[in-house]
């Protein structure tokens, strides 16, 4: 379960919490990081071992949008989320497995490579890349 808390330290203000869970999957969220927008809608990044997952959330605790990226191998995660202020832009950066030669040409190990993902403020994805 992953839980998302916003303090105000403001006593005409009030906080919340919320939590999320994978509960058709039996499977642990983990949130990873957060940021802010300078209308106080938050932003966090929370993986799941099948998807790499993105939300806004409004300052009063709903949810506005919640993306995800997933692949064949079950591995995308995201670790960082940052706001571009000026355009409301959010990135992503995390990892995912991709099949990277390692050593001598016949061998193939699994490591993981840079996710990095764009998406508007609307929440449609731009681009997502993999590095490495």
């Amino acid at each position: 379960m992953a839980i998302v808390q916003q303090y105000i330290l403001s006593p005409l203000s009030e906080s919340f919490v919320l939590s999320f869970a994978n509960t058709t999957q039996n499977k642990n969220l983990y949130a990873q990081s957060v940021d802010v927008d300078k209308f106080g809608n938050i932003y966090v990044v929370m993986w799941d071992f099948d998807e790499a997952n993105v939300l806004k959330i409004e300052p009063s605790g709903a949810i506005v949008w919640r993306k995800r990226i997933t692949d064949v191998r079950d591995s995308n995660r995201f670790s960082a989320v940052k706001v571009d202020e000026a355009s409301g832009d959010v990135y992503c950066v995390g990892i995912t497995y991709g099949n990277i030669p390692s050593g001598a040409p016949y061998f193939t190990t699994l490591q993981f490579q840079c996710l990095v993902a764009k998406y508007n403020s609307s929440g449609v994805r731009q681009w997502a890349k993999i590095l490495g």
